[in-house]
């Protein structure tokens, strides 16, 4: 596989959204295209209109988007169709890691950037098995969160990059934090409860990159196994294993929390 990282994200009712999306990735990765590959994950199925996917493959070809097709079977419940689509995203691609995020999320620019050299920096003395989190932000249709929670809107309509901008350089730092680092100077990302303990915690949020070896041994993620979903069950087995995981203090992102899949 090359050397660099797949960016991949998931799409298929909302064509302005994606737009909106692939704008603010190509003008904030702050990193040549040499050293990543943009990838989406488009479903499809009979209640979605042919000409919106349409639209949505003829704009990733007008921006070297790579596209892939995954038939989304309504029959399914929601949260399996879900986590194929996400079991997918850590597949695609010609790249050796995979960098995730959902067609909703926003980045603070050089962010692509700071976690690739990050993730050199890491590899060059201890190996590839990492797994790097960029800083999470969400907005209040989050509720409650164990990230930091903000105002900066929910539609591309809404949204206010110069506000978000803003308020990133008040939290960014070079480095990587782990859990009790990151607790020390943000206060976050709060508890939750895994399959390990209640009141359990680590620097797992939004969009993380890891290769795709690393998925491989430890995926695909399970719809649900008990009382926890797919991403928390394989974040448990990665640390059960000792795998390490590190927020990235200077990448970070904005989660609108108004994705496609809001409602469904």
């Amino acid at each position: 596989m090359k050397k660099g990282f797949d960016y991949t994200t998931i799409i298929g009712r909302d064509p302005a959204l994606f737009k909106f999306h692939a704008d603010n990735v190509l003008r904030n990765a702050g990193l040549s295209r040499e050293h990543w590959d943009f990838n989406v994950i488009i479903y499809h199925n009979e209640s979605i209109p042919g000409s919106v996917t349409e639209e949505i493959v003829e704009f990733c070809k007008a921006n070297d988007i790579q596209t892939h097709m995954l038939y989304e079977d309504p029959r399914k419940p929601f949260i399996m169709r879900l986590y194929d689509a996400w079991n997918l995203v850590q597949k695609v691609g010609e790249r050796e890691l995979t960098l995730r995020a959902g067609s909703d999320q926003t980045w603070y620019p050089g962010s692509f950037r700071n976690i690739w050299k990050a993730f050199e920096e890491y590899e060059a003395v201890n190996g590839p098995d990492v797994i790097l989190q960029a800083q999470t932000v969400e907005s209040l249709l989050a509720g409650q969160s164990r990230h930091f929670i903000r105002d900066f809107g929910i539609s591309a309509n809404t949204y206010s990059e110069k506000a978000f901008i803003e308020f990133c350089e008040t939290i960014v730092e070079d480095g990587l934090f782990d859990i009790e680092a990151a607790l020390g100077r943000w206060g976050h990302p709060t508890s939750f409860s895994s399959s390990i303990k209640e009141g359990h915690n680590r620097t797992d949020g939004c969009s993380g990159l890891q290769t795709k070896d690393l998925f491989k041994r430890f995926g695909p993620m399970p719809y649900i196994r008990g009382n926890w979903t797919g991403d928390v069950i394989i974040h448990d087995n990665y640390e059960r294993s000792g795998i390490p995981n590190f927020l990235v203090g200077n990448a970070i992102t904005y989660h609108m929390v108004k994705g496609e899949s809001r409602d469904q």
